[in-house]
């Protein structure tokens, strides 16, 4: 832990820059020892599961939620004070490690639960549900995919209700909706309703007038690379250079084809749980070679020519726009003797030199060489 002395006559940070009175974190303190391998451990353990991260997340909810009030409201003089706590609750979690318990945050700061386990009136009812930091800001769903996921079907299913409802009044987007100047009551309640229920918090925060603007500065330019997208040929790779000249018959693609639909199903069951049950990265691994190799020898089955199933699996795979992990687990090592042999065993890969390279990354300088594999190793290819 350490202190930031920071000099500075950049007229940004001059401007922004809060002068505030100094935070004193009462705290209790930890016993006075000498540590042993066994202090350490604990100290380790406990310090396992923090809240840390969970506590900065909460306070700078409570940021964005700040700046959708008036600097003399209660609002927002009393999420002033949270936010100041916020470093104090920090400290306490920070200091588990120790040893030393402290009172968590309160729960009403930021879940309606909370709320109501305490004997609020009904007008502090309303006003701590104003000010419940519930809601990670909008800038947030570039941090976690999942929020990003859950805001765009809200925004989705939002924008399409709005447009069912208020068709009539020439509304074709929510921000229609918004930006409407006569509305009724009936469109008041529909926006009260969706601001109260989005998955992530819109005001006007800097760092979400941050997100907003590199949204419309990048927009334009987004929009034309989705363009181009759609309009580029799917099917221009040549995926023929991955297969022999071997023909195969109906009967035998059709088998391996329900092979195929098989392991889509069957690996897409055994992610899901993996996930869930949060299961060891080699030992996810190692069940997932063990499903492959079963696979394959399914295959193998219906069709011993390994040229002629690899064509098959390639056709599969590659007349579509799904996944291509089927071909390279089941032929992988065909497809990649058909690529040598096309191209003689040449193989190209970058080589690190110390100075004159075609290209860097990190750091380092690199060059293009080649390497005849057949050439160098006679029994590489089987």
């Amino acid at each position: 832990m350490g202190d930031t002395n920071m000099c500075t006559d950049n007229p940004i940070l001059l401007k922004n820059t809060k002068s505030l009175p100094a935070i004193i974190c009462l705290q209790k303190k930890a016993v006075k020892v000498i540590p042993t391998e066994y202090d350490i451990i604990e100290a380790n353990k406990l310090a396992f599961n923090d809240d840390i991260g969970t506590i900065t997340n909460r306070v700078t909810s409570m940021f964005e939620l700040q700046a959708g009030f008036d600097k003399d409201s209660a609002e927002y003089k009393e999420l002033e004070y949270r936010i100041m706590c916020g470093q104090h609750y920090q400290q306490c979690s920070i200091d588990r490690a120790k040893g030393i318990v402290a009172k968590p945050m309160p729960p009403y700061w930021f879940t309606s639960r909370g709320i109501s386990e305490n004997n609020f009136s009904e007008d502090e009812i309303q006003f701590q549900k104003k000010i419940m930091a519930s809601h990670k800001p909008y800038f947030m769903t570039y941090v976690y995919s999942n929020l990003k996921t859950e805001n765009n079907k809200y925004l989705r299913n939002s924008n399409s209700n709005a447009v069912r409802r208020f068709a009539k009044y020439g509304i074709e987007t929510l921000q229609d909706l918004e930006n409407y100047k006569s509305k009724t009551v009936g469109m008041k309640k529909f926006l009260e309703f969706y601001k109260l229920l989005s998955p992530v918090g819109n005001n006007a925060c800097v760092v979400n007038r941050i997100a907003w603007l590199f949204e419309k500065e990048f927009c334009s330019y987004l929009k034309r690379l989705s363009s181009l997208e759609k309009n580029t040929d799917k099917c221009s790779f040549d995926y023929s250079i991955l297969k022999s000249d071997t023909e195969y018959s109906q009967s035998n693609y059709d088998k391996i084809y329900q092979i195929y639909k098989d392991y889509t199903v069957l690996l897409k069951s055994y992610l899901i749980k993996a996930h869930a049950e949060k299961l060891d990265k080699f030992d996810n691994w190692v069940e997932i070679q063990k499903y492959i190799h079963w696979f394959q020898d399914r295959c193998y089955q219906v069709c011993c020519n390994a040229d002629e199933l690899n064509n098959i699996v390639i056709d599969i795979c590659y007349q579509s726009e799904n996944t291509k992990q089927f071909a390279w687990d089941i032929c992988g090592d065909v497809i990649i003797k058909n690529l040598l042999n096309r191209y003689g065993g040449k193989i190209s890969y970058p080589y690190c030199v110390k100075e004159n390279g075609e290209f860097t990354y990190f750091g380092k300088k690199f060059e293009m060489r080649s390497i005849n594999i057949l050439e160098e190793s006679n029994d590489y290819i089987g």
